[in-house]
């Protein structure tokens, strides 16, 4: 408590800056992932608004149905390990290849088990539209995502130009792609099917950049970092479940409960929202191996790090929120037209989520760090089970605007409520609290 309590005291600029986080190469990277994040909001939103209008809600809505279920399977195909090996790199980063190594060949073999369990999945989903041949192809996705294992790599060193300078042009040359092949062949079929080459062109180009930053062995691999890597991810990966529940489920469930136009509704203001969110998480992810630094060092180390940091993210989290929310109907008016003016009410309520997931992601970081897996694991499994529950209820009477209510509900219950439950975590809620508080201490030296 008494580190808490000096946190008002502290200048937050100097004491970043003596952590490292103001350092040129934090500093540095944080630009790099800001400049490569605005690129792909701006082309991402064209890319998005013209797809939207050209396909209609109708189709929009269906594809959007079919790839939030590929989502559910995709999420998981590193099977949790990545923040893991984030935080092994960091404290090891002498092992970093065979780590990365290994973290591969865990990743692709259950990315294939993965794949497969999706074909079956979407083949009960065929004959609400898509094609097979469709439903095969994009079911590929999951053993594309296998290979966001190596950034682990980059995040570990702060060394986000390594990848960006590779991803980003493969980004803006498969959004031109995508668009050019949408205004030709205006199909949820083509969409689904565009959408699967843009995975397979990011991977690559990130598997591109980590073999120009090392020698890619893949039998240099240790089986018993394998073991120890499955044994601390499982939390994680369940955790991963969880998260995806929360962030798609409601869309597959609107998409059985109502028609595919009231799909695109939500997705057009779950997408917009996910824009916005970009560049606190971005931030987040530059700062979080110092975060890693400050715990090696002292208990207050971290507490301070971590409220000065949220403080950050969370001012920038809430004026992205008011302008939104203040700018809804132009916003969506704007990026997709009339035909999607039905959205507005439901993203300027869904847009609040950013400030809990902001706020919950710092708090998951936290855990990782504290190696609080299991406690992590069950606060997300049990808001998940909430916001499944809730959509349930209120979907059916509400619509699309309950299943926005919904999620809010069940992140406000993760965030905050659930960690009076744990002793582990009271200390956490503390300091979740205290981010909140506005910035103080800016003339102190």
């Amino acid at each position: 408590m008494q580190s808490i309590n000096k946190v008002d005291n502290v200048n937050p600029i100097t004491f970043l800056s003596q952590r490292g986080f103001m350092s040129s190469k934090t500093v540095s990277n944080t630009l790099w992932l800001l400049s490569d994040r605005a690129v792909r909001l701006l082309a991402g939103l064209v890319s998005l608004a013209i797809i939207a209008r050209t396909l209609q809600p109708e189709a929009f809505g269906l594809a959007s149905f079919v790839l939030a279920i590929v989502t559910l399977f995709s999420s998981l195909s590193t099977l949790g390990v990545s923040e893991i090996l984030v935080r092994d790199i960091v404290r090891r980063p002498a092992y970093s290849p065979i780590l990365i190594r290994t973290a591969f060949i865990i990743a692709a073999f259950g990315s294939a088990l993965l794949t497969s369990a999706l074909l079956i999945s979407l083949y009960f989903f065929i004959n609400h539209g898509a094609s097979p041949h469709a439903a095969a192809i994009v079911s590929t996705i999951v053993l594309f995502r296998s290979a966001q294992v190596f950034r682990a790599a980059f995040d570990a060193n702060v060394d986000a130009k390594s990848y960006i300078k590779y991803e980003l042009p493969a980004y803006i040359t498969s959004a031109i792609f995508k668009v050019s092949a949408i205004l030709v062949i205006p199909t949820a079929d083509m969409f689904l099917i565009v959408t699967t080459a843009e995975a397979g062109a990011l991977s690559a180009a990130l598997f591109f950049a980590y073999r120009k930053s090392t020698t890619f062995k893949p039998s240099n691999s240790s089986l018993r970092y394998s073991r120890l890597l499955l044994a601390r991810a499982w939390p994680s990966l369940l955790s991963a479940i969880s998260v995806t529940i929360y962030m798609k489920v409601d869309q597959v469930m609107i998409g059985y409960f109502l028609e595919p136009d009231l799909i695109a509704f939500y997705t057009v203001a779950a997408r917009t929202t996910e824009f916005l969110i970009a560049a606190p998480l971005l931030i987040l992810t530059s700062t979080y191996p110092l975060l890693i630094r400050c715990s090696n060092i002292s208990e207050e180390e971290l507490d301070k790090s971590y409220v000065l940091v949220g403080r950050i993210l969370n001012s920038a989290a809430l004026i992205i929120c008011i302008m939104a929310f203040l700018l809804s109907d132009r916003i969506i008016e704007l990026l997709y037209g009339g035909g999607y003016e039905d959205a507005t009410v439901v993203f300027s309520v869904y847009v609040w989520s950013l400030l809990l997931v902001v706020s919950g992601t710092l708090g998951a970081r936290w855990m990782i760090i504290k190696r609080l897996y299991r406690v992590n694991l069950l606060f997300t499994a049990s808001g998940a089970a909430v916001n499944v529950a809730l959509n349930l209820v209120l979907i059916p009477s509400f619509g699309v605007l309950g299943a926005a209510v919904a999620t809010i509900v069940s992140y406000a219950i993760v965030v905050f409520a659930l960690d009076i439950l744990h002793s582990g975590t009271r200390h956490l809620l503390k300091l979740k609290i205290l981010t909140f508080v506005p910035i103080q201490g800016l003339a102190v030296s």
